[in-house]
């Protein structure tokens, strides 16, 4: 329902790895990472369940059809790196870590130094159970040499809910991982499916801060009520973007109960972001000498750095329209009820009369 790429650079944050064991030998692997994508940092978390007992392991998965709907397969743990195997599951299936870059595999094959190249395709790996992607994410990341590559992170975005604290949260469950160019743009960005009602923009404080709130949900499958279920979010525009209007005009078209749905393409932002050097911002030695004409602001600017980082900011921030979404909103079947449900797990009703009349002594 939602997906992330993100660009930057990947570090083991402390305590990022723990293995929980269950009974009966379930072993639940869990990995958590930072990623530094310029003035935002994010992180990551991959899991995994895996029986202690090997021979229990049977992978269930789906294999690539030409023409057709994709047909099940299961897999044998022993068969597992199987190339033939691998390359015979579907994409979204597999999972993927490449510490070269395509690039440089490219000029390998150009300059035809095979041997380098034979080595430069052993750093792309793929897999087919999530375990073994963890296992292996884990050793990147505990590798010197992988700290100052910067990395093309791809994956879901997954949503839960805590009946206890009545609280959403969110992670960012990566799937692909491969090299890119040291001087990569470094960027969070992500799409997602957005549900809305009449009254979806807030535009209270746009004056004040120069933003737009739109408050929307996004559909997600929550495994605790094993059904599909919405999370409420809020993001952002500022008015001085070009697509500002549009998003206004978009967000405006539910009227009533009904909900529509719009995909959108947005920036995660958590960090503090660079912002314009203004006048407020000078010491009163550079305010005397700018008031004196010794100096201009883009002068002052330029030797300040062009920007400086502004306060702390968590939030998401429209950018365009997801692929798709060229004609805008579209309709659903969905009430605003039902998208601000919370999901949560219902009781099975109990029946105070029922069972055997025998079972009570003393009736009722």
């Amino acid at each position: 329902m939602a997906n992330f790429l993100f660009t930057g650079k990947l570090r083991m944050v402390k305590d990022g790895y723990t293995e929980q064991e269950f009974s009966g030998g379930l072993i639940k692997k869990r990995l958590r990472a930072q990623m530094i994508c310029g003035d935002s940092t994010q992180y990551i978390e991959a899991t995994a369940l895996v029986w202690k007992d090997a021979h229990k392991n049977v992978i269930r998965t789906y294999k690539k059809v030409d023409g057709g709907k994709d047909a099940k397969l299961d897999v044998q743990w022993s068969d597992r790196f199987d190339p033939e195997i691998v390359d015979s599951v579907a994409g979204y299936r597999r999972w993927l870590i490449d510490t070269d870059t395509f690039g440089h595999r490219k000029e390998l094959e150009e300059a035809g130094l095979d041997e380098e190249l034979a080595k430069s395709k052993k750093k792309k790996k793929e897999f087919i159970h999530a375990a073994d992607f963890v296992d292996y994410l884990k050793k990147v990341l505990e590798n010197e040499k992988s700290k100052d590559m910067v990395f093309k992170v791809s994956g879901n975005v997954e949503f839960s809910y805590s009946a206890n604290k009545d609280m959403f949260y969110r992670n960012f469950v990566p799937q692909k991982i491969y090299r890119v160019n040291d001087d990569a743009e470094q960027s969070c960005q992500g799409s997602m499916k957005l549900y809305f009602t009449e009254g979806a923009i807030d535009d209270t404080m746009v004056d004040e801060t120069g933003d737009y709130i739109i408050n929307a949900c996004t559909m997600y499958y929550d495994s605790n009520i094993k059904a599909n279920a919405f999370t409420p979010m809020m993001f952002k525009i500022n008015k001085s973007h070009p697509k500002a209007k549009g998003f206004k005009m978009l967000f405006s078209k539910a009227s009533g109960d009904e909900v529509k749905e719009l995909g959108a393409t947005v920036d995660f932002i958590n960090g503090a972001t660079r912002v314009a050097i203004t006048e407020d911002m000078l010491s009163d030695e550079q305010r005397e000498l700018l008031e004196l004409g010794m100096t201009t602001m883009e002068e002052i600017s330029a030797e300040m750095g062009g920007s400086v980082y502004g306060d702390r900011v968590t939030e998401t921030r429209l950018t365009g329209l997801m692929k798709g979404y060229s004609s805008g909103v579209q309709d659903t079947v969905y009430t605003s009820e039902q998208i601000m449900r919370k999901p949560i797990k219902e009781e099975e009703p109990v029946d105070l009369f029922s069972g055997d009349e025998d079972d009570d002594e003393d009736g009722i």
